[in-house]
């Protein structure tokens, strides 16, 4: 059973950037749980690992795309030889207040469903517990949910919709056949890794006292 002390301890800085993110997953796990099958201590830590992970214990629940030239070289190495190329590639210069997102527009662009030409690749960047990206993915979730995902792109992160980028993309499911030292079945293409240090934590944490 996943409770508010837990979550707490495992996200003590849940809220910072998402006003009420905590009680938003706090009230929307009695009925999300169950419905997909995650209905023991277990399946619910391997969840919670994994979402953790994904938006950094509710502290990246936006995509940080604070690049650097030097940076998208290291991140991007296929694409970017060294800074000039960035600025080139990219048609921005140092100093370019829009740098960020035109490197954006730029990495993403013409691919998740994003429109060449167009702003896609720095509007429809990671976003919520599992960082839906890419128009595609938003206007996938937005019609099973009901939401205007593709014109409000930031309700992913409201506190009242906490899980919809999860249980509606049809991850929580896989989650329960996960085994504990398995490699994560994860909710994001671009991620190969899982926090299970946090694992015990879920399963197990005391109460706050």
């Amino acid at each position: 059973m996943l409770t508010s002390d837990m979550m707490h301890h495992m996200w003590p800085n849940g809220d910072a950037k998402v006003h009420g993110l905590i009680d938003g997953i706090m009230a929307a796990a009695p009925t999300v749980f169950p419905k997909y099958g995650l209905t023991s201590d277990l399946v619910i830590a391997h969840a919670m690992a994994q979402f953790s992970h994904e938006c950094g214990a509710g502290n990246d629940m936006v995509e940080n795309i604070n690049y650097s030239a030097s940076r998208a070289c290291a991140v991007w190495p296929s694409r970017f030889s060294d800074e000039a190329s960035v600025y080139a590639k990219i048609g921005s210069s140092p100093g370019d207040p829009d740098f960020r997102i035109k490197l954006m527009d730029d990495v993403y662009g013409g691919r998740m469903g994003n429109r060449p030409g167009t702003h896609d690749g720095s509007t429809f960047i990671g976003r919520g517990l599992s960082q839906v990206t890419g128009r595609e993915g938003y206007e996938k979730l937005g019609a099973r949910v009901g939401l205007d995902l593709v014109n409000n792109p930031n309700l992913v992160i409201a506190a009242a919709n906490a899980f919809s980028d999860l249980y509606a993309m049809g991850a929580t499911p896989l989650l329960a056949l996960m085994p504990w030292n398995s490699t994560p079945v994860t909710t994001n293409p671009g991620t190969r890794k899982s926090t299970y240090d946090r694992l015990p934590v879920c399963a197990t944490a005391p109460p706050k006292t």
